[in-house]
């Protein structure tokens, strides 16, 4: 009868050391996202600020604590 050797346990953490920073230098570009003249337009016809969301619309009907048993 043979018994599989077990795996090491993990480093704990305070053997593992400080985390690694990545020098500015070899950190990759990132770009902000274009603006899309189109869709903002769209959002501001869709969501005006003068006419903000009202509390009558956003009510979902049925009861209240639908998961309690009476």
């Amino acid at each position: 009868m043979t018994t599989k050797k077990r795996p090491p346990a993990p480093k704990r953490r305070d053997e593992i050391g400080e985390p690694k920073q990545i020098p500015p230098e070899q950190m990759p570009d990132y770009y902000p996202r274009p603006e899309d003249e189109d869709l903002n337009e769209a959002l501001k016809q869709t969501f005006p600020a003068s006419d903000p969301i009202s509390m009558e619309s956003t009510l979902v009907v049925g009861r209240r604590n639908w998961r309690k048993r009476d």
